[in-house]
């Protein structure tokens, strides 16, 4: 591990004990899926944040949280949907 790391890891450790959380369960790690989720939900391309977050698959999908007001949004969205036809994968943007 580098020493920026260490240093890194350490003062995040610092602020999660100062804000009195667990760090058993907020770690570094946890940083990567919140930055991950928040580039989603501000309407950066899935593959840009991909791209950013080094995955070289679709498996940095399984990092971010969907909030329930992206879900209501997406339901409204389907749900005054005119045209109905089938959609071919080449159509979908991932």
């Amino acid at each position: 591990m580098s020493a920026a790391r260490s240093w890194f890891i350490k003062a995040f450790q610092k602020a999660i004990v100062h804000c009195n959380l667990s760090t058993a369960k907020v770690q570094s790690h946890s940083l990567r899926a919140g930055g991950a989720t928040a580039y989603l939900q501000g309407g950066i391309d899935p593959h840009i944040v991909q791209r950013m977050g080094r995955w070289r698959s679709y498996c940095g999908a399984t990092y971010t949280w969907t909030s329930t007001i992206h879900i209501q949004h997406a339901m409204e969205s389907v749900s005054t949907c005119v045209d109905s036809r089938p959609v071919t994968m080449d159509e979908v943007r991932w």
